[in-house]
């Protein structure tokens, strides 16, 4: 019988990261493809990565040359051939090569397959994962669990946790026991926290030395996120967590109860509920705002005009069209992944909106 050993694995594009993407300027390949978490497909990634590169390889010899090509395409075939990488896969594979180095991120999104040949990476596809008005990031925190998920309206996945303490007493293993487990105190305006040992009671400020590990863990593995962070835990850790966390988007909303024994479907659904108002209030603020700016000269929707504003640093606010419709072969494709890797680098917001919203048009802008 054929057992297939294949695990599903999710990378975190860090801000910096994406903004070196933005800045790169030189022989640049972009390549999106559809890969498989489970199942007989997992075998379809590397051949199917193979045999684009090939189809494009005179073009990417025409664009570079020789020399610059060959390179570029020794970095491709030996991803193709980590065969460990291939047994690791979310849905989908975004690669960005150059000739100096080469960096893949698995993502929760399934990508139309698409080879973009420039002098600067190609971004757009990312943006459905890296869209402000849905993507959030779920912590389940437990006295004695800690997992971190990434999420949307449609997906969750966990993230890798190595940087996170495994629980309240691993962070706080190399304290004094008396130190971590207090007596019960009585009267006044002390808060008791109920533990599980010997009937006594773990006080607040052993949680926020617990909590303060697991913040310095999510920095390290998340960055300075704009995203929101909603917790999962029992609801008075939610205050605490919030008052010792360096990250600004900790929501004073959480789902309440022990997280511990949660499924990741099951956290994702108690989410949305409390992600849609706040969902659907940045997208209203856009929208409005571009509106009434309309007209104005404080608006954009000439893609050249947002490729040349975008480079000089002018971008507020990018809205870009969730119809897909920018394709690789989209006319002025290269002025829109100019403008968008532009509006990156330069901190614009951006957001995924209907069509309809910016007037059937692909893309527009809020100037600055």
């Amino acid at each position: 019988m054929d057992v297939m050993t294949h695990s599903s694995v999710t990378d975190v594009i860090h801000p910096d990261t994406l903004s070196k993407l933005a800045a790169h300027r030189g022989p640049s390949l972009s390549i999106f493809i559809p890969t498989a978490r489970h199942g007989p497909e997992t075998r379809q990634g590397a051949p199917n990565l193979r045999k684009l590169i090939r189809s494009v390889a005179e073009n990417i010899q025409t664009e570079f040359g020789a020399d610059e090509a060959a390179k570029l395409i020794k970095s491709i075939e030996a991803l193709v051939d980590d065969a460990n990488m291939w047994q690791h896969m979310a849905d989908g594979l975004a690669i960005f090569a150059s000739t100096s180095e080469i960096q893949t991120f698995r993502l929760p999104i399934s990508f139309n397959e698409s080879v973009a040949i420039n002098n600067r990476f190609r971004l757009q596809p990312l943006l459905a994962y890296l869209n402000s008005d849905e993507a959030f990031y779920l912590l389940s925190l437990a006295q004695n669990s800690v997992r971190i998920f990434e999420a949307s309206r449609q997906n969750i996945n966990e993230l890798p946790n190595d940087l996170l303490p495994a629980s309240m007493e691993e962070a706080l293993k190399h304290e004094d026991p008396e130190r971590q487990l207090q007596s019960q105190s009585v009267g006044g305006t002390d808060v008791r926290f109920h533990g599980h040992g010997a009937g006594k009671e773990l006080d607040k400020q052993a949680i926020e030395r617990y909590f303060r590990a697991v913040d310095l863990g999510l920095m390290q593995l998340l960055g300075p996120t704009r995203l929101p962070i909603l917790l999962a835990c029992v609801d008075y850790y939610l205050p605490i967590y919030r008052g010792v966390s360096k990250f600004a988007r900790v929501l004073d909303t959480a789902i309440t109860g022990n997280p511990e024994h949660r499924s990741p479907a099951d956290l994702h659904a108690a989410a949305l509920p409390l992600m849609a108002p706040l969902h659907a209030e940045q997208m209203s603020e856009m929208v409005e705002r571009y509106t009434s700016l309309a007209g104005t000269g404080k608006t954009v929707e000439d893609i050249a005009q947002l490729a040349e504003k975008s480079e000089q640093g002018r971008i507020d606010t990018l809205l870009l069209s969730a119809d897909n419709s920018l394709s690789v072969e989209t006319p002025n494709a290269t002025d829109v992944d100019d403008a968008i890797a532009n509006a990156i680098q330069h901190g614009a917001k951006i957001a995924i909106v209907e069509p309809t919203l910016i007037s059937g048009r692909p893309i527009a802008a809020i100037l600055r």
